[in-house]
């Protein structure tokens, strides 16, 4: 009796053994070509995606991009199709990415760092890019006020009076070609531009 039930408990362990090894092996199979889970590339994620597949969602996704931009009392949207935005990998740069994810190392690897950002080559019509400012309602005079510096000023009985800061909703049009370019770069798909208004200088 005692000889079946330690038969049995051999025979038990095997089958656990080998069904996590047939596991393992599985995993290791899949993942030999595969992105770990949890993968993000400027941005985007891409658990379980080959390099193949990441490449051509890198073209695909910034020729039908679109981006919100939103303001104290201003709405805009952004498509790349306007300034003829596009990105392109560097050839062999996703598949170095992949090779920085050890196959044999699937059971642990959702839980090391896999946030990436890939370099690509970008390109856009800089002159459609620099006009699409004017174009927007964030840039429109009806809807925006300029922020005033704090001034001193004698009042008509000779008292210095202090005029205090007045904040704005102009938008510093560098920052914000920048954070646009960022957004796009990094599939940010809304922006918020309080913090790039355009402050009183003296406060």
């Amino acid at each position: 009796m005692n000889k079946h039930k330690k038969r049995a408990k051999i025979i038990k362990k095997i089958f656990i053994l080998g069904t996590i090894g047939l596991i393992y092996a599985t995993g290791v199979f899949f993942f030999n070509d595969r992105f770990t889970y949890g993968t993000v590339i400027n941005g985007t994620k891409y658990s379980f995606k080959t390099p193949t597949y990441v490449a051509n969602n890198i073209s695909n996704r910034t020729r039908n991009y679109t981006l919100k931009i939103k303001g104290d009392n201003t709405y805009d949207e952004v498509t790349s199709s306007e300034f003829d935005y596009g990105e392109t990998y560097i050839e062999g740069s996703i598949l170095d990415l992949k090779n920085k994810q050890n196959p044999y190392l699937w059971p642990i690897n959702p839980f090391l760092n896999k946030k990436y950002n890939l370099k690509t080559n970008i390109t856009y019509d800089e002159y459609k890019f620099k006009n699409l400012y004017s174009g927007l309602e964030l840039a429109d005079d009806t809807k925006v006020r300029d922020s005033k510096s704090a001034t001193l000023e004698f009042d008509d009985k000779g008292r210095l009076i202090e005029e205090k800061e007045v904040y704005g909703n102009r938008v510093d049009k560098n920052k914000l070609e920048k954070a646009i370019l960022n957004a796009f770069h990094n599939d940010i798909d809304e922006i918020n531009v309080k913090n790039l208004y355009i402050k009183p200088k003296y406060t």
